[in-house]
Order: C-alpha cells, then structure tokens, then sequence
C-alpha cells in the first residue's frame, strides 16, 4: 500500500520543543506531502484564522478549504474549534520527482502560502496561546519537519519583507 510521504516547513516555532507530538514545537506548518503541499495546519498553541469554505467528508465530517472569498475562520486543534487545518486552494505541485518552489510569506500577523507561484493558503492573526493568555505572533523559529519521509530542499532562502507582493494579494 501506498502512503505519502509527509514533511512539512514549522514557522513562527513557540514555547518549548515537544509541544506536538513529543517532538515539534507550536507552530503554523506548510504542509509538505505529495498532494496536499500548502495545506495549513495549526501545531498546538499557536493558531489563526483562514478565509476558508466548510466542506463535508463522506463521513459526515467537517473540513475547510482556503477560500480568498470565504469568511474567516479561527482554526486550532482543541475545544471550541471545528479544525486546525485548511485544506490548499488547488493543485499546483509538480509530477513525484520534479522540484516545486515552496513560498511562505510573513509580515505581521499574517503569512501566504505558494506552491509554484499560485496562492494556495493564507493565515491571518495568527496567535499563539500560553497559560489562558493570547497574544499576537509576528516572529517564531522555523523548522524542518519530517515524519520519517524523506525530503530534499535546494535554495532556502529568508528575506525580509515590507509588504506583500501586489500580484498575490487578491488571489
């Protein structure tokens, strides 16, 4: 059988390694897995809100879907949240073998995620939550993760920016 390989980059990183999982800390991740590279997920106590579309399983089950149209929704594993994750809008990754180029844009509050030049996800306020208190997360550390999935990566690189490029603020 068949499963994916899973990986995926950790930004804005919070609190102490381990938070997930014994292993990771709170953080928002890109999700790196064939198929479903861009996806969002929130890692424990670092959470935000996602322009994103209620859709049902077959199961019955909730999920959402990156919606630049839709309304926010606050998205965080634990009570009172539906989900901590927002599937990507689209596929835009590249045939099993081929390089994608990644992108995660950060200023403030608020990050974008990319795949292959196309906006697939977008978190707005994000924030992370300690002992009963939230507050605002515009800087974090980053992290590779891996689920014993094997991944490559060529030319990180980490720039500062001063504003979100024009083309990917309406997509």
């Amino acid at each position: 059988m068949y499963t994916k390989r899973d990986s995926g980059i950790l930004y804005h990183a919070k609190g102490p390694h381990g938070a997930f999982w014994n292993v990771w800390m709170s953080s928002l991740e890109f999700q790196v897995q064939e198929g479903d590279c861009g996806d969002f997920i929130a890692l424990t106590d670092v959470f935000g809100d996602v322009p994103a579309e209620k859709k049902y399983a077959k199961n019955g089950k909730p999920f959402f879907v990156y919606n630049p149209n839709a309304e926010l929704v606050p998205l965080k594993w634990g009570p009172g949240f539906e989900s901590g994750q927002a599937s990507k809008l689209g596929m835009f990754e590249k045939p099993n073998g081929e390089w994608n180029t990644l992108e995660i844009y950060c200023l403030g509050s608020e990050s974008i995620h990319l795949v292959n030049g196309k906006v697939v996800n977008r978190v707005k306020n994000a924030r992370y939550l300690k002992n009963g208190i939230v507050t605002p997360v515009t800087q974090g550390k980053i992290q590779i993760q891996s689920e014993a999935a094997e991944v490559y990566y060529k030319n990180l690189s980490i720039t500062p920016i001063t504003f979100f490029p024009k083309k990917y603020l309406n997509q």
